[in-house]
């Protein structure tokens, strides 16, 4: 698709809708799902969390050969080709107090839970969590010792 999304005349695009006050009256994701069921020629492409027993998620391959199809747990471990991550990045020296309880809570095991009950994300690998908490730690002793 040369980096684009567009590749014919009948693509829609679908955006979050939001009522007074801001707050959300339709997710883009299920807007996505609710047209692809209602047109058997229609292909889309959303979140895990949005899927319903009213559409067909697609095995993909990267290479031709090998098709994965769309699991938990085929996400969870990256085995399928069309996932994505989530990031929170910090540019600040040192790293408010709050913000560095915040980051401790999110990559705890109460904060993948919290995530996981969300339904529209999964939570993070273990290992990258362990790693990640090091980072944060290291961070810590170094902005400490720098004081």
């Amino acid at each position: 698709m040369g980096g684009s999304h567009k590749w014919n005349p009948g693509f829609h695009e679908y955006a979050n809708a939001y009522g007074e006050g801001r707050k959300l009256l339709a997710n883009a994701g299920d807007l996505i799902v609710k047209a692809i069921a209602a047109d058997e020629a229609a292909i889309g492409f959303c979140g895990f969390g949005h899927a319903t027993d009213q559409v067909k998620a697609l095995a993909l391959s990267e290479d031709g050969r090998r098709y994965v199809p769309l699991t938990r747990e085929n996400v969870l471990n990256r085995g399928y080709p069309l996932t994505r991550t989530v990031y929170i990045d910090v540019n600040s020296t040192p790293v408010d107090p709050r913000v560095r309880e915040f980051l401790r809570y999110v990559l705890s095991a109460e904060g993948q839970r919290c995530v996981e009950r969300q339904s529209v994300y999964l939570p993070l690998p273990a290992g990258f969590t362990r790693a990640e908490l090091a980072k944060l730690e290291t961070a810590t002793a170094t902005e400490r010792q720098g004081q």
